[in-house]
């Protein structure tokens, strides 16, 4: 999911993939349109035998996915736009990928992350859950930990002038990554306006979220 630590785990494996001498690897970190590279069978097929292919998943909060952006470029509740879309009908876009990704994980070999609780709350459980489903050891995760923690992340991004197209981050990629933003940049109106949607609400509920 947009805004979900996504660019954080795609550096993680790219580390992983040295530290283990995995050259084999080859990493593609993707968004919500994803899901077309699967074919037309996606949701029944399980995979044909001898794929090896691992995705991993993250979803947090919509409703800072959407302070997220608003915060990295500049934008509020009525002028959000991504990809054509306004800031209700951007939300319910990525549900509905987040229900079909969440569809797939018995099919397919899908590790999925809740940004609240694995890379806030606790980043070396991700390391640890990470390197299990790529099946490499958990000797450098500490290590790890420390050398791509937050603070770090920030002091790289803050030197970018232009994308780095070895980390995958920009300038202003990250701001603190904390949760509940959503209630700094939206009005109690805006807030009250998302949570009223019942297809938005019935996420939140599903995945612990307060309303």
């Amino acid at each position: 999911m947009y805004r979900s630590g996504s660019t954080f785990l795609y550096n993680m494996v790219k580390e992983l993939k040295k530290y283990h001498n995995k050259q084999e690897w080859k990493l593609h970190k993707v968004h919500e349109g994803w899901l077309s590279w699967l074919g037309p069978n996606e949701l029944g097929e399980d995979r044909p035998k001898g794929t090896q292919d691992v995705s991993i998943y993250s979803y947090r909060d919509v409703r800072d996915v959407i302070a997220s952006f608003c915060y990295r470029d500049n934008m509020n509740f009525e002028t959000f736009s991504i990809h054509g879309r306004k800031a209700i009908p951007f939300i319910e876009w990525i549900i509905d990928y987040d229900q079909k990704i969440k569809n797939l994980i018995q099919c397919y070999s899908i590790l999925n992350l809740k940004y609240e609780d694995c890379i806030l709350g606790n980043p070396i459980s991700t390391y640890n859950a990470v390197s299990g489903v790529l099946g490499v050891s958990q000797l450098y995760n500490i290590e790890l930990s420390e050398q791509l923690c937050l603070e770090k992340q920030k002091e790289k991004i803050q030197g970018l002038k232009d994308a780095d197209t070895n980390t995958l981050y920009w300038p202003n990629h990250i701001k603190d990554g904390r949760s509940n933003k959503y209630k700094d940049i939206f009005t109690d109106e805006e807030i009250k306006l998302i949570n009223s949607n019942q297809y938005i609400k019935n996420y939140l509920k599903n995945n612990g979220y307060e309303i």
